[in-house]
């Protein structure tokens, strides 16, 4: 059945490394915390992480492993479930989750990063996180002065190709479907 929390101090939704480091400094400052993690991390397709020090290029897996090892010590609990929905209540915040669990916390914390939407190209995810990557700072450094490809809608791709050129002068903007203003042309 479901774990009963009664009411903790902070609910986190998101166990990324934003919200299990918002866990861990809340956790050592003898708060209680619930995290709610659906495990659908932003980096499931990537083979390493970078840009966090002592760990840069560590597996993603991994990281969790490690991150979740510390926060075992301290009054950090994990719910590995979905939020469905969240409101202010009279006590602070109510969280229902998917498996039909009711978090009631103080605070509430949303620490769920962001989606990419990713195009629908025959292939594609048997690339993603090896060769196709959705962000510069965490794979750039590994493509720097080769030949990339920049790939968005419209203009966001001369905008995401102009960023690039901090990793390589080697950038092409590719058009998904939708031309590009002359003013933006390189």
């Amino acid at each position: 059945g479901p774990i009963s929390f009664g009411m903790v101090d902070v609910i986190i939704i998101g166990g990324g490394p934003a919200g299990l480091s918002a866990a861990l400094v809340l956790g050592r400052a003898r708060r209680s915390v619930v995290v709610v993690d659906s495990g659908q991390t932003r980096n499931r397709a990537a083979l390493h992480m970078h840009g966090y020090l002592t760990r840069d290029g560590i597996a993603p897996a991994q990281f969790l492993t490690l991150s979740r090892e510390e926060l075992d010590k301290y009054n950090v609990h994990i719910a590995h479930d979905k939020a469905s929905f969240a409101a202010r209540s009279r006590e602070g915040f109510v969280v229902h989750l998917e498996s039909g669990q009711v978090l009631i916390g103080r605070k509430l914390l949303l620490a769920t990063g962001v989606r990419d939407l990713l195009p629908e190209i025959p292939n594609f995810e048997s690339f993603y996180g090896r060769s196709i990557h959705h962000c510069p700072y965490c794979d750039g450094w590994e493509h720097r002065d080769q030949r990339i490809v920049a790939f968005g809608r419209g203009n966001a791709a001369v905008g995401l190709a102009l960023s690039l050129l901090t990793w390589s002068p080697h950038v092409i903007a590719c058009s998904h479907d939708e031309g590009l203003d002359s003013k933006h042309a390189m």
